[in-house]
């Protein structure tokens, strides 16, 4: 199948199983991510998500010429402003996760490069709202507090709303690494990394937890943000929420739900 790469140049696209709105939202794709273009019809376009190989039709609108990103944002959202000023012109607001080319990188604002209509643009960005892209330095958890009380949006992957997935994939795109998409594929991708432990824990007692241990049920995922309480986006609150893990496993359990794995991250 030929393909030519385009950049997502839109704050999030909506991404479907077929050109229309009104069928169900599959999942949202970020500005600076590389998106492979199969097909137009009229004003959409089919193609796949680098990131996590997924593939849907999004309105073409969203798609504009390539400027290879070496940063990512690490905040929930961020703004490019027209110049280092606070008070200047804001030309576009980024979600968590999206890609940005810096041109030019400051203690307090830093230059990125993208494209406007085809035409290369500068703008800036408050520098503590960025990372390199594959920086393990910085801690992938501290992504689930910064989405506390984001609401939940089936298909959601950005500050406006997002799922139990997401929220996973999107706190390990922090450090670069791409997880997939659905938790039934991030289940497959850790049992065969070498940077995933699948680990024993006891359920009964809910004993062996510790900070960042991944647990999946058929259909959801959370991470504990201590030994004893869970993080994750979910439907029962219908928001990023934290709260006793236990709690979360006798719900669950009671609509027949049970733990699936557990993993840690061993880098």
């Amino acid at each position: 199948m030929n393909k030519i790469i385009n950049q997502i140049v839109s704050n999030n696209a909506q991404l479907y199983s077929e050109p229309n709105e009104n069928r169900e939202l599959e999942t949202e794709c970020l500005f600076g991510e590389l998106f492979s273009v199969y097909k137009n019809f009229h004003n959409w376009t089919f193609g796949m998500l680098s990131t996590d190989n997924y593939l849907g039709w999004i309105k073409t609108s969203n798609l504009g010429d390539v400027t290879l990103a070496s940063h990512i944002v690490i905040s929930k959202s961020t703004n490019i402003q027209k110049t280092s000023n606070i008070k200047s012109k804001v030309i576009k607001s980024l979600s968590l996760g999206s890609k940005v080319r810096i041109i030019d990188l400051e203690k307090t604002w830093s230059v990125i490069e993208f494209v406007i209509n085809t035409k290369k643009t500068i703008g800036f960005i408050p520098s503590n709202h960025l990372s390199k892209i594959s920086n393990f330095d910085f801690d992938w958890k501290k992504i689930g507090f910064q989405m506390l009380n984001t609401p939940y949006k089936w298909g959601g992957r950005t500050n406006q709303g997002l799922d139990c997935s997401a929220l996973l994939q999107l706190s390990f795109q922090s450090i670069g690494i791409n997880l997939p998409r659905n938790s039934s594929e991030q289940i497959s991708f850790m049992h065969n990394s070498k940077m995933f432990d699948h680990v024993k824990i006891n359920q009964e007692e809910i004993s062996g937890l510790k900070e960042g241990t991944i647990i999946f049920w058929d259909g959801h995922v959370g991470y504990m943000s201590n030994s004893r309480t869970l993080l994750h986006a979910n439907a029962f609150h219908m928001k990023v929420e934290q709260e006793p893990v236990i709690e979360t496993i006798k719900r669950f359990e009671n609509d027949k739900i049970f733990v699936t794995s557990f993993f840690t991250f061993n880098y």
